[in-house]
């Protein structure tokens, strides 16, 4: 049976059964996956952040969890429920990536960017690519971004970018299909290639219109609201 959401008592109960639940897995079985989801209770429905962050080290320190790893670092980074250290932050989201959550791998990648030395660069780029090998479509598009304008130490290399724009159109994501169809109608080595150019831009197209009438259905069914 179903939680009756309009009957406010039988909501706590619920939530109080969750909460004990999580604790138990957590704390009792020392399960990761029983922390991460206390952490989640904590900070979405308890908005209790301290206790969040603490299931969330846990989690990742004691049992290797890649999405606590992933939690905490996000944590760490705003400063919520524990003291802001972006380094330790990144170091959180190596782990995750290491872990293979390909999360970790593009928030990692993004940090490392922001530090904008030419190792940080080169260790950007590298960190990007393991998301896109986990098949993060932002991940690939970010490879590919890092190729199409040469980037501190990253040479340009057109072949790489189309490469991994190539890839992240493969895992739905719209911009990069229209960015391989530009590079092909541009031509990658001063030859374009119209018909691939055209298969791209058709599978840009496609990704649109399926997101369009995703939007319209979750419309319809009651969920989420128009942009």
């Amino acid at each position: 049976m179903g939680i009756n959401m309009e009957d406010e008592e039988e909501v706590r109960r619920y939530l109080e059964n969750l909460n004990i639940e999580y604790q138990f897995s957590c704390y009792k079985e020392n399960n990761g996956e029983g922390c991460c989801l206390l952490g989640e209770f904590m900070q979405v429905v308890r908005e209790d952040y301290r206790k969040a962050s603490a299931a969330f080290k846990k989690g990742c320190d004691q049992h290797n969890f890649p999405k606590a790893c992933f939690k905490y670092g996000g944590d760490l980074f705003r400063g919520r429920g524990v003291k802001k250290d972006q380094a330790k932050a990144l170091e959180y989201q190596k782990k995750a990536c290491d872990l293979g959550w390909k999360e970790g791998c593009l928030v990692a990648g993004y940090q490392l960017e922001d530090l904008a030395t030419d190792g940080d660069i080169l260790a950007a780029t590298e960190y990007f690519k393991r998301a896109c090998d986990l098949n993060s479509d932002e991940g690939c598009d970010r490879a590919s971004a890092m190729y199409h304008r040469g980037t501190g130490p990253i040479p340009r290399n057109l072949q790489k970018c189309v490469d991994y724009a190539v890839r992240a159109c493969d895992l739905g994501h719209a911009q990069a299909c229209a960015n391989a169809s530009f590079l092909y109608k541009q031509g990658i080595d001063g030859v374009p290639n119209i018909a691939k150019s055209e298969e791209y831009k058709k599978k840009a197209l496609e990704i649109q219109m399926q997101a369009r009438r995703n939007r319209g259905f979750q419309m319809e069914q009651g969920i989420g609201e128009p942009e």
